[in-house]
């Protein structure tokens, strides 16, 4: 009886262990292609967004074509400006006239700056996005020298500054040479690397009535920052960012906005979350974006599983030794 009680303890236990195990793989792999659907659902959302964001700043700048008293201003400025003999009371009050067009362009389209350039892509006016506050930039000459003119939207007087190397910097023309066939009808979008967030650009060129010579050059961009980032992992529920990381399989970057994106995705994990990494191509470098999603839930039921089979295990211990008494 005591060999008899022995087996069927042992078999007991076997069975008990064998449906643990099974079951830890099973949850395993179910919460696996339930974090797999998750994380593709948020890349693919990310990609709707950045499309919209594409589009909206596509329309955001084509006001320009058929805009026929922001071309005058800006053919005004081809014509007549002279750095060496500047005519401030001219060539400043149509600049003034252009930045406050701009303003009120990136400001309707929710975006964050607006940039115009001459004919030699040189910086006519720009508008740009700090602390929720917009920034008015127009370039103007003293003495042959360039100097620019600049002031927050809610100040009434503009403040001269020196057009110093931060600033040449700030507003250097960046040509997108590959997009250059697109950028004289619908519009050309490229994307850049800068203090860990992605801008993303829409260009325009705009010509002359004869479609012969372009009259100036025009860009408004919206940026992927923190606030972008942290408000879409609110929404899809998973988080996703900007990495330092590298994806450890060398995958072809894509464009943000390219649903091709969708197939380079792969699942790692890690004991406390799963992540997935994707590398996204920028005119200047390669960024990585990650998605994390946590491991909580199903690690509780697995602890919850294991505790339950370790229960069992007692109690059949504890019967078959009152048996074998």
């Amino acid at each position: 009886i005591n060999k008899l009680a022995t087996v069927i303890v042992l078999g007991i236990l076997s069975l008990a262990l064998t449906l643990g195990i099974y079951f830890d793989n099973y949850l395993k792999d179910t919460y696996f292609k339930e974090a797999k659907k998750k994380i593709e659902h948020a890349f693919s959302r990310l990609i709707s967004e950045v499309q919209k964001i594409e589009n909206n700043l596509k329309s955001g700048i084509s006001f320009v074509q058929n805009d026929d008293s922001f071309i005058a201003s800006v053919d005004l400025v081809n014509s007549y400006q002279n750095k060496e003999n500047y005519n401030n009371a001219l060539i400043d009050e149509e600049k003034k006239l252009i930045v406050s067009k701009l303003l009120d362009k990136v400001k309707l389209s929710l975006n964050d700056e607006i940039s115009l350039f001459d004919k030699n892509e040189e910086l006519i006016a720009s508008v740009t996005k700090e602390n929720d506050l917009y920034i008015l930039n127009f370039l103007s000459f003293k003495d042959g020298k360039p100097i620019i003119y600049t002031k927050l939207e809610n100040e009434y007087e503009y403040t001269i500054k020196d057009f110093d190397q931060e600033y040449k910097n700030k507003f250097k023309h960046i040509k997108a040479n590959k997009l250059e066939n697109s950028i004289y009808n619908l519009g050309a979008v490229t994307y850049l690397s800068k203090d860990d967030e992605i801008y993303i650009k829409s260009h325009l060129n705009i010509q002359d009535s004869y479609k012969q010579n372009i009259l100036a050059h025009i860009e408004m961009a919206k940026k992927l920052d923190k606030k972008f980032f942290d408000s879409l992992s609110k929404d899809i529920n998973i988080l996703i960012g900007i990495s330092n990381e590298t994806p450890k399989k060398n995958l072809t970057p894509q464009l943000l906005s390219d649903n091709k994106i969708l197939s380079n995705v792969n699942i790692e994990q890690t004991h406390e979350y799963y992540y997935s990494l994707l590398s996204i191509a920028t005119i200047n470098k390669n960024v990585s974006l990650k998605t994390v999603l946590d491991k909580q839930i199903l690690l509780h039921a697995l602890n919850e599983i294991r505790i339950q089979i370790f229960l069992i295990i007692i109690v059949i211990v504890i019967l078959m030794l009152a048996v074998l008494r």
